[in-house]
């Protein structure tokens, strides 16, 4: 296969700078590793409707992933797993948001000062990096081009857009969102290619989309406070009626 050969010929390119083999055994444990984290990450992200913590707090936690040692970052995991048992879904709006970072941390907390909470990730650097349906048994080499292919379509992969509206589809009925929040940075062509495409699918649905545009700052405008908080208050009131 391509895929294999290439990612073959690249362990070998990096093997003299590591000065060691990637021996099969490492491999497959760096897998199994990677497997259980997974795990730990997608049951956090389906449990967030029933989770007493806050967002801006649940994506610090899952960005730590981002520079953390594997195994530390597992042991996070599995006691915020233990911290936060799921309990009755929360009070407020529950809300799908789209886009490449969750950043800055300040529109978690936005949200929920407006009454609301991300009840479904897609963000390329969260929900989209959590591979639920691999299985590392077997051959390492096979195991890592099934978590490759197995991950959640994503705009930077260059996934079909009929998949990405399917698996996005899902998220929303699975979780009860009654609203999408299109979070994109400027400049990320591989996501605005796609932004059209997502807000047509969601609003022939009568999903109400709000569609947020910035760049990574510190904080949110007070023009962007204004709009999502009239977002979620038009989502309440439609709750309401």
């Amino acid at each position: 296969m391509y895929l294999e050969a290439e990612l073959r010929s690249l362990v070998r390119e990096l093997e003299p700078f590591a000065g060691r083999r990637l021996e099969p055994d490492r491999l497959a444990a760096a897998l199994r590793l990677h497997e259980e984290i997974d795990g730990c990450r997608a049951a956090l992200l389906d449990a967030r409707p029933r989770l007493a913590v806050a967002d801006a707090e649940l994506y610090a936690l899952l960005r730590r992933g981002e520079w953390l040692w594997p195994e530390d970052h597992l042991i996070e995991l599995r006691e915020a797993r233990g911290r936060w048992p799921a309990g009755p879904v929360r009070p407020g709006v529950p809300v799908l948001v789209s886009g490449y970072v969750p950043e800055p941390p300040a529109l978690f907390e936005v949200l929920e000062g407006a009454g609301a909470y991300v009840a479904a990730d897609d963000y390329a650097a969260v929900g989209r990096r959590v591979v639920r349906a691999a299985n590392p048994a077997g051959d390492p080499w096979q195991a890592l081009l099934a978590r490759y292919w197995a991950a959640p379509p994503c705009s930077t992969r260059s996934a079909d857009h009929g998949e990405r509206i399917r698996h996005l589809g899902a998220l929303l009925d699975r979780s009860g969102a009654r609203g999408v929040i299109l979070h994109v940075l400027k400049f990320c062509e591989p996501e605005l290619f796609d932004v059209p495409v997502l807000r047509r699918t969601f609003e022939e649905r009568g999903v109400p989309v709000l569609y947020l545009e910035g760049e990574l700052e510190a904080g949110l405008s007070g023009q962007v406070v204004t709009r999502v908080e009239a977002f979620v208050e038009m989502l309440s009131a439609g709750r309401a009626a």
